[in-house]
């Protein structure tokens, strides 16, 4: 993976996407819990070890602070709307040299408003600024058509539509978009 950290806090319209902090426990719990039958269909395997109460995500938490500094560290990260924690997104180490992934789940009541398409192309274009960056990759289970959507929209193209993920059994859709093809959309000349 290239190896990049979202630092400092990116701001989309009325959404902050920035590294957690342990000021953020309670809330991530409760957004987890909260979300967990909702996402239990279409998330990876973490969601699956649910609920795992405060002080697992106390020592998780602490385990991704710690890392943040670290350059190439699977970097999670939260989506926050006035100050709610309404999602989480990432830059995930799961792939080839040059190539970075992009994660994300959005809350069951913020659905419907663009967040994750929004954060995806900020991430995908902060992305890009990094010249070790060849490629963003997204995946997502096959059935999953609301996270279909998402690279349709942002201009990605299918590069495996078969295989199961490093972040589950199930068979997921794998989609990227080369600096090349993104600047190209973007109407940035090389």
């Amino acid at each position: 993976m290239a190896k990049i950290r979202v630092h400092p806090p990116l701001v989309i319209d009325e959404l902050v996407v920035r590294e957690y902090t342990m000021d953020d426990l309670q809330l991530l719990d409760d957004a987890i819990v909260t979300n967990r039958e909702y996402l239990l269909p279409w998330i990876g395997p973490w969601i699956l070890k649910e609920p795992i109460g405060l002080d697992a995500r106390r020592a998780l938490l602490a385990e991704w602070v710690e890392k943040y500094p670290v350059d190439g560290a699977d970097q999670a990260i939260g989506i926050f709307c006035a100050g709610q924690l309404v999602g989480g997104t990432g830059l995930h180490d799961r792939n080839e040299p040059h190539d970075v992934e992009v994660g994300y789940w959005v809350d069951e009541e913020w659905q419907g408003r663009g967040i994750a398409t929004r954060v995806t192309k900020a991430l995908t274009d902060y992305a890009f600024r990094f010249p070790e960056v060849h490629r963003v990759l997204l995946k997502h289970k096959i059935d999953n058509l609301k996270s279909r959507r998402i690279p349709e929209k942002l201009g990605f193209s299918i590069i495996d539509n078969t295989g199961a993920c490093s972040c589950g059994d199930e068979p997921h859709t794998s989609w990227a978009v080369t600096r090349e093809q993104w600047l190209a959309r973007e109407g940035v000349v090389l």
